[in-house]
């Protein structure tokens, strides 16, 4: 929230406005708490490793982020409080944001919701419990989470690269040096309807088996990015967003209440599910599938 109000402002400004605005305010102040708590962490493992070092052991090995970005710091200087930080705010509202899309798209499709449910009840009772391979058999609540991450993924812009040299295309198409570069959506067919089944379907076509995926990349599809570039935290995304959606789905009825159809908030490139969209939320009483 910070870093979006600071793009309103001039960039003359923006070093100026940041020590005034609230939400810059309140960020500063929970860098501090973050500090608080992580230094002494990282003082008495630095304090351990030291110990263990004097009377030659070998040091205990930590598995976490801190030790992570020390590692790959291999000596250099950085801020090792902050770097934590770094790690949740990457891993914590891009997923919060496409799990609340996933909630607010299907709200307006009851038939969907009620296919979900079926599917649920399907696949769990052939797995005694959820496990990875019962997840990946979710098909229809896969293609549903992508095809809201294809209608609104975090930013209008998801292929943020230049052209670094005047490049011509086969069917000749000349694209000069310095050209931003984007994915036209005309390449799915109603590209802006919201189809639920719209991967499902495309995982029938022989070669998309496996493309179709919510964690698949591809040139046509960028949500998760692509090659290098591709999000390594999408697979854990997806577990999480399809359990919780799995919870939601069976022990829930919701719809749109008011009926106000919710609307995408634009920050400069960045597009943000409506936080002030209202749900109307029931507590099923039929819930056959023992999630209790």
């Amino acid at each position: 929230m910070p870093a979006r109000e600071l793009r309103l402002w001039p960039q003359i400004l923006r070093p100026i406005a940041q020590w005034f605005l609230p939400s810059c305010r309140r960020l500063r102040y929970l860098a501090s708490r973050t500090r608080s708590l992580i230094e002494p962490v990282i003082a008495a493992r630095q304090k351990e490793k030291a110990r263990c070092a004097s009377h030659g052991r070998e040091p205990p090995v930590y598995d976490d982020a801190i030790e992570w970005t020390e590692r790959a710091a291999k000596g250099r200087s950085y801020d090792a409080a902050m770097s934590p930080l770094l790690f949740s705010i990457n891993a914590l509202h891009t997923t919060t944001d496409l799990l609340t899309q996933v909630i607010l798209d299907l709200s307006t499709q009851p038939d969907l919701i009620a296919a979900l449910r079926q599917e649920i009840i399907s696949v769990r009772p052939q797995q005694n419990g959820w496990k990875n391979a019962s997840l990946n058999q979710l098909l229809l609540m896969d293609s549903a989470i992508k095809e809201s991450q294809r209608l609104k993924p975090t930013e209008s812009i998801l292929m943020r690269r230049y052209a670094m040299d005047d490049l011509t295309l086969a069917d000749g198409t000349q694209i000069p040096k310095g050209t931003v570069l984007g994915i036209q959506s005309s390449i799915y067919v109603d590209p802006d309807t919201y189809d639920g089944y719209r991967f499902q379907k495309m995982r029938d076509q022989p070669g998309f088996e496996s493309k179709c995926q919510l964690v698949s990349t591809s040139p046509w599809h960028l949500g998760f990015g692509h090659g290098i570039h591709a999000c390594p935290g999408r697979f854990l995304a997806a577990v999480q967003v399809k359990i919780i959606l799995y919870h939601i789905v069976a022990k829930y009825d919701f719809k749109l209440a008011g009926g106000a159809h919710p609307k995408v908030q634009s920050v400069g490139i960045e597009l943000i599910s409506d936080s002030e969209a209202k749900l109307a939320v029931r507590r099923r009483q039929d819930m056959a599938i023992g999630l209790e």
